[in-house]
């Protein structure tokens, strides 16, 4: 997906995310401000908020009896947190980039099977994985893979984490962090 891919949500946090960029190119028009709309793909890593894939599969393999997982057939672009950050950094800094859309990802869609098998994997443990009906978002898109051409060629920017050193740079933080995520200390748990 590009920066020109047809923007057609089908569900509210899509809605949400359209409404942000829209809101985003108003201001820089009516109040000239320096406006980048920046879209990110699938960023975990460090200190995650809400109970995404990663880090709720990162959770329940070492407190839960069993894993319970959506849609296992979906695939994703996820990005690390330090890469992310690195590419919000170079567009606040870079000249000339007012009012451009720019995408950051790998360009890399692992399916959510082999991003369970990675974490397992490297956490070691063997739990029986059950598909919950609950966790399927009917209205997902199967597939969201990112073309960061125009992030390289305005800003530079490319992912320097590899998928498989940033789950094992994500899970050794939780480890060494007291095993709570932000959303676990504030009581929020997947209830959908």
């Amino acid at each position: 997906m590009d920066e020109a891919h047809p923007t057609t949500p089908v569900s509210t946090y899509a809605v949400a995310k359209l409404a942000a960029d829209l809101w985003a190119q108003t201001m820089a028009f009516e109040h000239k401000l320096p406006v980048v709309i920046l879209r990110p793909f699938n960023t975990y890593g460090f200190r995650d908020t809400l109970p995404r894939f990663i880090p709720e599969v990162i959770r329940q393999c070492l407190k839960e009896p069993a894993i319970k997982v959506g849609n296992l057939d979906s695939s994703r672009d996820y990005t690390f947190v330090a890469d992310t950050a690195r590419a919000m950094i170079l567009a606040m800094e870079c000249d000339g980039v007012e009012r451009e859309i720019i995408n950051f990802g790998t360009g890399k869609s692992p399916k959510m099977s082999e991003i369970l098998e990675i974490i397992l994997e490297r956490i070691n443990y063997e739990k029986e994985v059950i598909q919950d009906t609950s966790r399927l978002r009917p209205h997902d898109v199967n597939n969201l893979t990112a073309d960061a051409t125009k992030a390289q060629k305005l800003l530079g920017w490319k992912p320097e984490v590899e998928l498989e050193e940033g789950i094992r740079m994500t899970i050794d933080w939780y480890m060494n962090n007291g095993q709570a995520w932000q959303y676990e200390k504030r009581g929020w748990y997947w209830k959908f």
